[in-house]
């Protein structure tokens, strides 16, 4: 996986510096292990817990006895083996004040031979310590710092006059070089740990500046972003400095742009004012020819033919009514007031209110509805699903069908309105929605401009759905609170 976030990036070399101070911690503390103090201690405590277990090994194997002078040599040799062959390193034996060096044992020497006499440079050592346990009955020991090795002797009491020792050298020289080499490691660490330190204090100070940018910019739109401050870092400030232009460019840009689309607006209403007066000159021209011919036949023909032409007078003069009320609904602005509806029913009396034309041009009408309820304006929704009915019932033929179905989705109320007819003429598909677009010789082109104006009133859409056969309309309510 490729980490693109530069705080990400950093962020790891940050995990990657806390790995690397655990490992020289780690080394440091086992290094420090090794250091001449260290290893004196170890051996002290060892020397310490070699000569116990000599004592307890003797105490197990000879139980006391009335004459606990009497000394059994080859069992304490055997002790001594047995016990010292698991301390690896250490030399001990058996000192009685009778008959001193009583027993020795150095099982776990490196040499080519077996060690088996006392060394001749620390019996005065362990006389003494051994003299000393005697006297005062408690444990001992004696520590002896050279300059190339430290020697660590330990005496205990075994029983009556019997005094156990056990000795350890540690080579001082490699002390040295260790507690040389934990002193490194720890500056070595102390480093490492500071540019830690110092890279999180840098990581969270960027990360500060950061989000202080963030929460200024999202607190303004793009129309008024604010004049960014410094933020003292030199890579952040020259960003905030091209941002800085970057806002004066698109201010720039901004007040062009709506001096360009208050032009641009003008410029629409104008041409649509024009595509209006020609719709309305045309719509209304073809009513008053017919008009004026019906009347002049009224006037050169007596008769029947007078009362046919004033019917027909009467029904152009409907169509112009009809016409007007259009164009009124249109430039009214819409009062809209939604409230929580009974879908199912509000369904139902919209269908009702449209059965008797539908069953008199032979057209099945049906209706379905998944939604219970919904908030939206019933009587303004009402009127434009009357439109659509209307639309798709003068362009369905007879035993034919329109189907109504309401559902739930993306938050939006959809009703849905489908025909068996013809389906939309492709020269007024694109302008299917303006005023005076049909395709029907006799329609007014408004029907479906309205209802459109009603879907936007509520914040919805109305569109057509490319279908097989037929048309789809869709008009689509959002959701909101009752």
């Amino acid at each position: 996986m490729r980490i693109r976030s530069l705080r990400a990036r950093l962020g790891l070399f940050w995990v990657l510096i806390v790995a690397i101070c655990i490992s020289l911690g780690l080394i440091m503390l086992e290094v420090y292990r090794q250091g001449a103090g260290v290893q004196v201690d170890d051996a002290k405590r060892a020397t310490a817990r070699a000569c116990s277990a000599i004592r307890d090994g003797y105490a197990r194997s000879q139980p006391p006895t009335a004459d606990d002078q009497a000394i059994n040599a080859d069992l304490l040799n055997v002790v001594l083996q047995l016990t010292l062959r698991e301390a690896p390193g250490i030399e001990g034996g058996i000192w009685q004040p009778q008959r001193g060096f009583v027993a020795y044992a150095f099982p776990t020497y490196e040499g080519s031979s077996i060690k088996r006499d006392v060394p001749e440079a620390e019996r005065e050592r362990i006389v003494a310590l051994s003299q000393k346990v005697l006297s005062t009955g408690a444990a001992g020991d004696d520590i002896v710092k050279g300059s190339r090795e430290a020697s660590v002797l330990s005496a205990c009491a075994v029983r009556g006059s019997l005094i156990a020792w056990t000795l350890k050298r540690v080579p001082a020289a490699l002390g040295r070089a260790y507690d040389r080499l934990t002193l490194g490691i720890g500056l070595l660490f102390v480093f490492v740990l500071v540019s830690g330190v110092w890279l999180a204090w840098l990581l969270r100070r960027w990360y500060h500046h950061a989000n202080r940018l963030e929460r200024e910019l999202n607190r303004h739109s793009l129309d008024d972003l604010p004049r960014l401050q410094d933020t003292g870092e030199l890579e952040l400030d020259r960003i905030v400095g091209a941002l800085n232009q970057f806002s004066d460019r698109l201010r720039s840009s901004q007040q062009e742009s709506q001096r360009l689309g208050r032009e641009l607006a003008q410029a629409e209403r104008l041409a649509a004012l024009g595509r209006m007066a020609a719709g309305m000159a045309h719509e209304i021209r073809n009513p008053l020819g017919a008009m004026r011919l019906k009347a002049e036949n009224a006037l050169a023909t007596p008769g029947e033919r007078q009362q046919s032409a004033l019917y027909a007078i009467v029904e152009q003069i409907g169509r112009l009514d009809s016409l007007v009320s259009g164009l009124l609904a249109l430039t009214q602005p819409f009062s809209v007031k939604p409230e929580s509806v009974d879908v199912h029913a509000w369904l139902e009396a919209r269908l009702a209110a449209m059965r008797d034309r539908a069953e008199a041009g032979g057209i099945r009408l049906k209706g379905s509805c998944s939604v219970e309820r919904w908030t939206f304006d019933p009587a303004q929704t009402a009127r434009a699903l009357d439109n659509l009915l209307l639309n798709a019932l003068q362009h369905t033929p007879r035993e034919g069908a329109i189907d109504v179905g309401i559902e739930a989705r993306d938050h939006d109320l959809v009703i849905r309105v489908s025909d068996s007819g013809t389906g939309i003429a492709t020269a007024v598909r694109d302008h299917l929605f303006e005023p005076f677009a049909t395709g029907r010789p006799d329609g007014t082109g408004l029907g479906l401009a309205l209802v459109r104006e009603i879907a936007t009133a509520q914040g919805g859409t109305v569109r057509a759905v490319d279908a097989a056969h037929g048309a789809v309309f869709e008009l689509r309510l959002p959701w909101r609170a009752s």
